[in-house]
């Protein structure tokens, strides 16, 4: 049966949202889940992880919440690879090696730190300002929904004498 978006994003919010009432702060929930926008689409595989619990270490964010999220979030780091690259080498062209020897080919592992350079720059000028964006969306709207929530103490009628 394939899995369409709606129905796998269903299925992370509803993985993702006992992490979210861990009497966290509206704020610190917008930094978790940005933080792991931010770091679950990275075209590096390595690092990813011990990006996020330095973040979680760093801001004292919540662990379980950032790792889960960066994990649920593994198959878009996977399939945005190739874009970052592509788009990458569109907006920052390397210089290429071959320039100044035009016999000598270059080596596959050569180009490859150039092309994850390439994937980086165009990662960071993508998904930083889009994850700080999605900072800013969650503690609204998280913000409005503790204005909007009822109160938690026993109704009071101030005309009960």
């Amino acid at each position: 049966m394939p899995v369409t978006v709606k129905k796998w994003t269903r299925r992370w919010w509803q993985k993702i949202k006992p992490f979210l009432s861990e009497r966290m702060s509206p704020h610190q929930q917008a930094l978790a889940l940005s933080f792991a926008l931010l770091w679950g689409t990275i075209p590096l595989l390595g690092p990813v992880s011990l990006l996020g619990l330095m973040s979680c270490w760093f801001l004292r964010l919540s662990v379980p919440l950032v790792l889960g999220a960066i994990w649920m979030l593994t198959p878009l780091q996977v399939a945005l690879a190739l874009p970052f690259r592509q788009l990458g080498a569109w907006w920052f062209p390397a210089s290429r090696p071959d320039l100044f020897q035009p016999q000598a080919e270059p080596l596959w592992w050569e180009m490859a730190g150039t092309w994850q350079m390439q994937a980086l720059e165009a990662w960071a000028a993508i998904m930083i300002p889009l994850a700080s964006g999605f900072y800013f969306w969650w503690l609204r709207r998280a913000s409005r929904a503790v204005l909007h929530a009822p109160a938690l103490g026993p109704e009071i009628d101030p005309t009960d004498d």
